[in-house]
């Protein structure tokens, strides 16, 4: 049998190059293992709970993490809307004192309450009676439908926001709900059978006190956690360490990040008065020198928006577990 001597400074290059294999393999199924492990990871400091979309919200103690939304009183996070003339969503963006309407639940009801006016009650079972007959709308450009609430709260409304022809629309259990595909932008985590009714992206959306912090300590002019309108706040170690979580698990619920969460001009309106700040612009202004992502395009961002797996009760004080990624929910593929 023959024999192949080899040069001791082979044997050292052989062995720093088969070592250096063997590392990169342990650090990468290190890696991997991480992100297939749930890590306490902080604990839920606050809900809210945003019935008519992009009206005033509520801050709630507990709820039920549904399949489309946090659902509170038996009613769930955005299935109520106000449409316009051309049957188009109304959002604060270009009507920043709808903030000042505050919705709640009484006796088998939705009641609005805006300064200088007097409630306006909508009964459950007067909007069951239209149910039959769902209009045409636009949410967001998308197709959709809903319930009309009838003339007397679209009167109401017209008088507080100051349009014309107004109408408040209600996402029934019984009517069609979109797939967070349809609206695919930057949402390639998700998948299909992910359903809403009128968010923009996804039934879910979490914040950190810790990124606001950090927020809050570079801008010119701080804002609070309302101005960002997630239903999920959690008390974490790291600014921004959300960016990185896959799986998150509160409770017996369970949910997918499948993006970060861009943010616009909405977020400049103080909840308290409906007045944006046109001066210093932000927090927009500072969130656009170090939270864009190429990825997400010139839009800059703060907090995640979560798909739900599992659903299951959720409260303040829970506690939160993620898995880890290594890169951020905006740059995978």
């Amino acid at each position: 049998m023959d024999v192949i001597e080899v040069s001791p400074k082979t044997a050292l290059v052989s062995s720093l190059i088969f070592g250096g294999v063997i590392k990169y393999a342990a650090l990468n199924w290190i890696s991997s293992r991480r992100q297939m492990v749930l890590e306490r990871v902080g604990k839920v400091s606050a809900l809210y709970f945003y019935p008519v979309k992009s009206l005033n919200g509520l801050k709630v103690k507990e709820g039920f993490c549904s399949k489309t939304g946090l659902e509170v009183q038996g009613q769930i996070d955005r299935h109520w809307m106000i449409i316009d003339e051309k049957k188009v969503s109304l959002t604060q963006r270009t009507d920043p004192k709808m903030v000042l309407i505050t919705p709640s639940f009484h006796d088998n009801s939705l009641h609005l309450d805006a300064p200088n006016m007097v409630t306006i009650k909508v009964s459950f079972d007067d909007v069951s009676k239209n149910s039959a007959n769902p209009v045409e709308c636009k949410c967001r450009e998308v197709p959709m439908t809903g319930v009309d609430c009838g003339d007397e709260v679209a009167e109401w409304l017209t008088k507080v926001i100051g349009k014309a022809n107004l109408r408040l629309v209600y996402s029934g259990p019984g009517l069609k709900k979109r797939d967070v595909l349809e609206r695919a932008k930057n949402v390639t985590l998700a998948k299909s059978g992910n359903l809403v009714a009128y968010p923009d992206y996804t039934p879910y959306h979490l914040a950190t006190d810790d990124s606001l912090a950090d927020l809050n300590n570079k801008a010119q002019h701080p804002v609070a956690m309302d101005n960002f309108r997630a239903n999920i706040i959690v008390k974490a170690t790291d600014p921004f360490e959300e960016d990185y979580w896959r799986e998150v698990r509160i409770g017996e619920a369970t949910f997918q990040n499948v993006r970060l969460t861009t943010r616009c001009k909405l977020t400049q309106i103080d909840p308290k008065n409906g007045e944006p700040d046109n001066v210093t612009k932000d927090p927009i202004n500072t969130l656009r020198k170090y939270r864009r992502f190429k990825e997400l395009g010139d839009s800059p961002c703060f907090g995640i928006n979560l798909t739900i797996n599992q659903t299951g009760p959720i409260e303040v004080g829970d506690e939160v577990f993620a898995t880890r990624h290594t890169l951020r929910a905006c740059c995978e593929s």
